[in-house]
């Protein structure tokens, strides 16, 4: 009887993760293709995500307060409610409370996160000009019944946040291209609005001429 028992036990605990789906969120490989476990596996556009707070040019080593929210028909009953994984190509993300967590450089939901549809979070942009940062998201609402089945959507998210063009202060040495760059304009400037050689000379000379006819 005993024997039975923990056989039956291993099979029960195989089976959770198909049952449970995962509260404590997902992240690198295993979540490039999506939320596979929830909505048959295909995005649905009926889930709206949207992503707040991010300013329209982002300035270097600035931390921004971002909310991550979705809207969905899906029914808010039950325990669990959504989920969701993000990512950004640059700068670094950070959690703010216990509904979120850092995994593999990506953000994802707690358990505690599980029970909500809305996420706040700081990511604090490169601490140089760079060009344009991605961000993209994975976000699925569930029902609460405790299993990962076609009751179930999710859909996919991405935006880009604008970067600072790239400026020299002067407190490092300038790039070797634009000293080249910065070279050749003087080399304009000299050669097509200064005199060219002897045309001083010259214009002393009609002068001269001129001053020796009138006597």
């Amino acid at each position: 009887m005993a024997k039975v028992s923990v056989i039956s036990l291993l099979i029960l605990l195989a089976l959770a993760p198909t049952t449970i789906a995962l509260p404590n969120g997902i992240s690198g490989s295993s979540v490039d293709s999506g939320c596979l476990c929830h909505g048959d596996a295909v995005p649905d556009d009926s889930v709206e995500i949207r992503l707040t707070g991010l300013p329209e040019v982002w300035e270097p080593s600035v931390s921004y307060e971002l909310t991550l929210g979705v809207n969905s028909a899906v029914a808010t009953e039950g325990v669990a409610l959504a989920g969701f994984n993000l990512r950004s190509t640059a700068g670094q993300l950070s959690p703010i409370d216990g509904s979120v967590q850092l995994s593999e450089g990506e953000l994802t939901h707690t358990e505690e996160g599980n029970a909500q549809r809305s996420w706040q979070f700081t990511w604090t942009a490169p601490s140089k000009a760079s060009t344009n940062v991605r961000f993209s998201a994975f976000v699925n609402t569930v029902d609460g019944d405790g299993a990962a089945d076609s009751d179930d959507r999710w859909n996919s998210f991405e935006v880009s946040a604008q970067g600072p063009k790239e400026v020299w202060t002067g407190t490092d040495s300038p790039p070797v291209w634009k000293s080249i760059i910065l070279g050749l304009l003087l080399a304009a400037i000299v050669v097509n609005i200064l005199p060219h050689g002897g045309g001083a000379v010259e214009i002393y000379r009609k002068k001269s001429t001129d001053s020796e006819g009138e006597e």
